[in-house]
Parts: structure tokens; C-alpha cells; sequence
């Protein structure tokens, strides 16, 4: 999990820089938030060779590789941050995780600990510390890290609902983003795709044992997130027998007086999650991937499944992501009405006056506390 999109105000002797200087940072960083990268580390580049001490420069720059898949720039970059002062918790969160991409666990581990000691209850960080052991072939201690943020994750979520508040976005953006990076980590160790991931020689542990160890935990950490915002308790209070299997998805075949009379069928895909940032802020309002269309351009689409030992009121989650990110609108969560065997169709468009946007879906299905299929296609 990386930093995005945070400022932070830390205490530091003030030095004055050369005009240039600081016109070369704002309009570095004024490139890099249209994410212009090269144009930015060149600005960045200007900036700390007028003022060799610019921390903040550093920092931005780093931050410019790091977007930029440049994770030894970024990683010497942070340091140079460090070097010039700046010494707060976002540099060696950033820096801990370019360290974990460039495969030096070690190096990791002991800046994650510097910005655990600044933030504690960081949630990301205690993620990221797992990781990293994780992929130093630490396993039972990575298991105890993520049991330990998530038991953080569930002190935040009663303490905030306690005082009659949500939990901030954030808390579940961490949450998901941590299963994505084992999302990744897991992809490269099975496949050697090492995106968002350390390089494969750097993974000591190839073994069988560490890929169910990082299917296990991905699952806890999606079930976990959850049943959290959901029932706000840990997955291990919310038990259910209910299953699903057979998922399938099809277009809806309508008559001329628009009833649903069958169905065709789309072949489903194995999509590879993609890491995406979220905007704390969408809902359905800012959903972009799906799209109003008149009826006659309409082909609303359909999930299918078989389900056994379902009991009334379990709780049934369904989550769309579409290139990684979650499609907000596109969320189900209902209480089990349905009866406890047999097979059911669900919209996954609203109405029948929407369609989905082109780009990789992939749709996890909840019963209960437990993530008990998930399955994908495409749209061209």
C-alpha cells in the first residue's frame, strides 16, 4: 500500500531556497498531478539542483518515480528526503514500500518499523509489515501482523460507531488494497507476473505452503473488511453454511413488452485484479462504469448461481470491481430471503436502461463472513 494524495505539516527548521527553485517544485508538482511524470522528475530535478537540500523536492520527486514503476529513483530519492530533514512518518512509508517492490525484505521491515513507531495504529503500515515478512518467508509472523491490524481495523470501527460516527473510507480502501497487494504477491509468486510485487528471484519461499498461506490470508482480509463495515464484527463472530457455486453470467433476453424470457450466456474470465486508487468520495453518482443508454441499446447483465444451505437473514454481499477498482453502484447488500437451496439470477446493472463500460470485471459473491466464490469477465 502506498501513500496517495497525502499532506502532511511537520516541524522543521525553515530555509529559505532560491526563486527558481521553488517555481521548479510547484510546477513539478503541478505536472505530476496531471501525472506527467517525466516532466515533473525534470522539474524535481531543477529544483534540488538550485537548492541540494530541498527535502520536500525529494519527496515529491521519489514519489514521481515510484508512479512512474522507477523503484530504485524512488527509493534513493526518499533517502535523499531523509538526508535533507525531512524525517516524517509518509517518507518512510513510501520508502518502506519501494524497498518491499525492489525485493530488499530486510531494508523493508526496518523502515516499516520507523513509521509504525511515528503511527502505531496505521493500519496500512501493520499491512505492509506482513507483507513484507510474507515475502520473506516469515509466514507465521506475517500471520500475526495481519491479525494484528485487523484487530486494530475492528478497535477504530467500535471506537467511531461507539461515538455514533462511521469508520473513514479510508479504513476499508487500506482493507482492500492490502488483499490486492497479496493479490499481486500471490500472482507472482504461482505465475512470475510480478506487477506491483517484489521480483520473483527475490522471493526465497516459492514453495506450495506460502501460496495457500497467501490465499489464506487474502481471503481473511476480504471477509474480514467485510463483515466489518457490515455487522461490525470480526469474521470469526459471523458464522454461515451457506455456499455458492457455479457462477456464470449471461445477457438478459427480453420480449417485445420488455420481459425477461432467457438468456445468453458470456463466457467468463479468469481477470487478474489490477491495482487502482479510490476516491474516498464516490458513490453511485461518481460511478463511471456504468453508463445510461436508451432501451433499445440496452443489454442488461446478469449474474447466475447455485446456492446451498442458505439460512434466512444470512447476510449476502455482493462487490463488482472493475480493473481493480470497486464499482460502487454495482454493491449489493441484502439480507438472505431466498430459501436455503437452489439457483437464483441477479442484475448486475441497475434497470434496464444501463450498461457496463468496457474494461475487466470481477465479482465477489459473501455469505456470511466468507468471501464463497468469485468469478470474472470482460467487456470490449
Amino acid at each position: 500500500i502506498a501513500l496517495i494524495w497525502m499532506v502532511s505539516v511537520y516541524a522543521r527548521p525553515v530555509t529559505a531556497f532560491p526563486d527558481e527553485a521553488i517555481v521548479a517544485y510547484a510546477q513539478g508538482v503541478g505536472l505530476a498531478h496531471q501525472e506527467d511524470y517525466v516532466g515533473a522528475i525534470d522539474a524535481f530535478d531543477r529544483a534540488v539542483l538550485l537548492a541540494p537540500d530541498y527535502a520536500n523536492a525529494y519527496y515529491a520527486r521519489a514519489n514521481a518515480y515510484s508512479n512512474s514503476q522507477a523503484h530504485e529513483s524512488a527509493a534513493a530519492s526518499y533517502e535523499a528526503a531523509l538526508e535533507s530533514g525531512r524525517e516524517d512518518v509518509n517518507v518512510y512509508w513510501n520508502l518502506g514500500w519501494n524497498y518491499y517492490l525492489l525485493g530488499r525484505f530486510d531494508k523493508a521491515q526496518a523502515t516499516n518499523e520507523i513509521a509504525l513507531e511515528a503511527a502505531p495504529d496505521q493500519v496500512a503500515l501493520q499491512f505492509n509489515q506482513a507483507l513484507a515478512y510474507l515475502a520473506d518467508g516469515q509466514t507465521e509472523a506475517a500471520e500475526t501482523l495481519y491479525q494484528e491490524g485487523l484487530q486494530t481495523v475492528a478497535d477504530q470501527v467500535e471506537t467511531a460507531r461507539a461515538n455514533g460516527e462511521e469508520p473513514p473510507a479510508t479504513l476499508w480502501w487500506y482493507m482492500n488494497t492490502a488483499a490486492s497487494d497479496l493479490d499481486n504477491f500471490l500472482n507472482c509468486v504461482a505465475n512470475e507476473i510480478c506487477v506491483e510485487a517484489p521480483p520473483y528471484s527475490a522471493i526465497a519461499d516459492q514453495s506450495e505452503m506460502l501460496l495457500t498461506a497467501t490465499s489464506d490470508l487474502r481471503l481473511m482480509l476480504k471477509s474480514a473488511a467485510v463483515t466489518l463495515e457490515f455487522v461490525n464484527q470480526l469474521p470469526a463472530d459471523v458464522t454461515s453454511n451457506g455456499s455458492v457455486e457455479n457462477v456464470s453470467f449471461a445477457y438478459g433476453i427480453y420480449n417485445d413488452n420488455r420481459q425477461l424470457v432467457d438468456y445468453e450466456p458470456l463466457e467468463a474470465v479468469d481477470t487478474q485484479l489490477r491495482f487502482g486508487t479510490v476516491n474516498e468520495q464516490q458513490g453511485v453518482e461518481l460511478d463511471t462504469n456504468i453508463a445510461l443508454v436508451s432501451p433499445d441499446e440496452a443489454r442488461p447483465l446478469f449474474i447466475l448461481f447455485d446456492y446451498q444451505e442458505m439460512t434466512a437473514g444470512d447476510l449476502f454481499v455482493m462487490k463488482v470491481y472493475k480493473d481493480g477498482r470497486e464499482s460502487p453502484g454495482l454493491r449489493l447488500v441484502e439480507t438472505w430471503a431466498l430459501g436455503d437451496n437452489g439457483e437464483v439470477s441477479l442484475p448486475l446493472t441497475p434497470g434496464q436502461q444501463f450498461v457496463l463500460t468496457p474494461g475487466d470485471y470481477r465479482v465477489e459473491l459473501y455469505v456470511g463472513s466468507t468471501l464463497t466464490a468469485e468469478s470474472g469477465f470482460s467487456i470490449q
